[in-house]
């Protein structure tokens, strides 16, 4: 279970640092810079928002900890797995 989760949060941190690291002029954008952030995080967004279904995480009435669930059962997990994830993440 937690494997799965450990993947998504790669899969998203590798695609937003892959499209982060060019510019719109395909010039290269040094890490750690407020540009290369900026991108990141709007990468993410963009990746969690097509994951969940749905426009834009900040929308009225979205509700991600449901987001969150449904993609997890989407992708197997089960009611019990999730709970131990709420748990484990829970700091």
């Amino acid at each position: 279970m937690k494997k799965i989760f450990v993947l998504l949060l790669m899969t998203v941190f590798m695609l937003s640092a892959c499209s982060a690291s060019k510019g719109e002029d395909d010039q290269s954008i040094e890490p750690g810079t407020e540009q290369y952030k900026q991108i990141a995080e709007s990468n993410i967004e963009a990746v969690l928002a097509e994951a969940f279904g749905i426009n834009s995480i900040y929308d009225d009435g979205v509700d991600l900890s449901s987001c969150s669930e449904k993609f997890l059962k989407e992708i197997g997990m089960n009611d019990d797995e999730i709970s131990s994830l709420r748990e484990s993440l829970a700091l």
